[in-house]
């Protein structure tokens, strides 16, 4: 369904400014006269377009009933062959596709594909989305991305793996919890309805946590449209993923968003429930750097109030010393104590202050890291805010 809200920021000099408008919305804005934000290219990167294609028609000479660890071999072949434009259309029965999800079946089966590796137990439990339904509760144009990002239509999925206290999305957590859609092909003739599509220049999956949403993304994406073949794919995860879920979406993904939340495991723990945290994040945005030298990698890290010396300070220097030509960093200020936060959570329940984002923001810079350009007002304006 479209998106029920919209976030309206006036600027000094009276310019509004309006983040993930809906279909309705951007009709009633154009008719007043008010154009949304162009699409900005990015610096860093040619035009990109979508590589999941090459994977869609590339077919592979095998059956999908051998042992795990050779198609584990051919699928890292086949892929890097599909995406050189070394391999050669043919007619063998089985494509890319169908050894991925083949693949994801087997490791959900025994699951370790995130930072719990519960081996399925999670999934018993009822704790764990992965692999069950997948459910998306809104879709809406974002303007407010970062330049490598530009305009882009957001696919909004529920289930996560993560527990954060001040999640601006705990809704999406579970389905039961909020308005939902089931997550299918059936999404692309309610896309094309929807929106034009020179509104916006890629598709992203947005959580919630889409990695929970694979298997069906998969079948989302083989049966894209004609007019969707222009369109890379954005993907939004929190980084609590093990490196062989990052590999079976190698090939689909051009354009990563990785939320690196924490660089201290006692706060992951106690604010996410996300036990060894730390080196689940390292160990996959490693992953996601060393299969997709050619796909924009964006780091983002929200600013937590009181956490300089345990995650902010910790994280760029790490990212600076072992990724720093191979990430684009973006240091977000817009924390707000929201959802479960509390007294108890002590300097978590208040606003992240401005001196608090600056000297973010001066250590960033001395580290070397490039740096995107922001589209959050937040952080461009300097702004302290208040909670209400």
């Amino acid at each position: 369904m479209p998106k029920q809200e919209v976030r309206l920021f006036i600027e000094r000099d009276g310019t509004a400014i309006v983040e993930d408008p809906s279909p309705l919305e951007i009709t009633v804005l154009k008719r007043l006269g008010i154009k949304l934000p162009e699409n900005q290219c990015s610096r860093y990167y040619p035009e990109l377009s979508p590589r999941y294609k090459l994977l869609r028609d590339y077919r592979i000479p095998l059956s999908l009933h051998g042992g795990h660890k050779r198609l584990l071999a051919v699928h890292n072949e086949k892929v890097k062959e599909a995406l050189s434009g070394e391999g050669k259309k043919n007619d063998y029965g089985y494509s890319l596709f169908e050894l991925k999800r083949t693949l994801l079946k087997r490791f959900l089966k025994r699951c370790c594909l995130c930072g719990y590796r519960c081996k399925g137990k999670r999934a018993i439990m009822g704790e764990c989305p992965m692999g069950s339904p997948s459910f998306y509760h809104q879709h809406f144009i974002h303007v407010g991305e970062e330049e490598e990002i530009g305009r882009t239509l957001v696919i909004e999925l529920t289930g996560c793996n993560m527990r954060c206290k001040f999640c601006q999305k705990g809704e999406l957590i579970n389905p039961e919890d909020v308005r939902v859609k089931p997550f299918t092909p059936a999404l692309w003739d309610v896309l094309k309805n929807e929106y034009h599509q020179e509104e916006f220049s890629n598709i992203s999956f947005l959580g919630g946590n889409p990695d929970q949403s694979l298997l069906s993304v998969l079948d989302f994406l083989e049966q894209s449209p004609d007019w969707a073949s222009h369109l890379p794919i954005v993907w939004h995860t929190n980084g609590y993923s093990s490196p062989a879920l990052y590999m079976l979406l190698w090939g689909l993904v051009d354009i990563w968003v990785f939320d690196f939340k924490y660089f201290n495991n006692n706060c992951a723990l106690y604010l996410s429930q996300a036990p060894n945290y730390k080196e689940t994040a390292m160990s996959a945005l490693e992953a996601i750097c060393n299969t997709n030298a050619f796909s924009p990698v964006i780091v983002r890290h929200l600013i937590l109030p009181g956490h300089w010396d345990c995650c902010q300070r910790p994280l760029i220097k790490y990212l600076s010393q072992h990724l720093k030509d191979r990430v684009i960093f973006h240091p977000m200020g817009q924390y707000l104590p929201l959802w479960r936060v509390t007294s108890e959570d002590k300097e978590m329940n208040r606003c992240i202050s401005l001196k608090e984002i600056i000297q973010v923001l001066d250590y960033t810079n001395k580290s070397g890291l490039i740096v995107t350009s922001s589209g959050y007002p937040e952080i461009q304006r300097g702004k302290e805010c208040t909670r209400s």
